[in-house]
């Protein structure tokens, strides 16, 4: 788990060869007039509890025929976006 906090900028988290932990792996995210995005592998399941205001927060992951979601690897982003957004993505 972890936070992320973006006040008039931006990060990019590439969690691509990152493993998580048995349960739930939780992101806390909080972003004011910034973005986040957020790279994970295709077969992780995430879960988005994130409350936008005046911006939003997405999950851009492609949907590949017979890919398969592993619900042991399981990661919460939830927080907060204002004036800003943020995506969740893979390669």
């Amino acid at each position: 788990g972890g936070r992320i906090s973006s006040v008039f900028g931006g990060i990019e988290l590439d969690l691509t060869k990152a493993s998580l932990a048995p349960g739930v792996s939780e992101i806390e995210i909080a972003c004011v007039f910034g973005g986040a995005t957020i790279i994970v592998p295709d077969d992780w399941y995430v879960t988005i509890e994130v409350t936008p205001v005046l911006g939003g927060f997405s999950d851009t992951r492609k949907l590949n025929p017979g890919r398969t979601v592993d619900s042991s690897k399981h990661l919460l982003i939830k927080g907060a976006v204002v004036f800003g957004g943020g995506e969740v993505k893979s390669y």
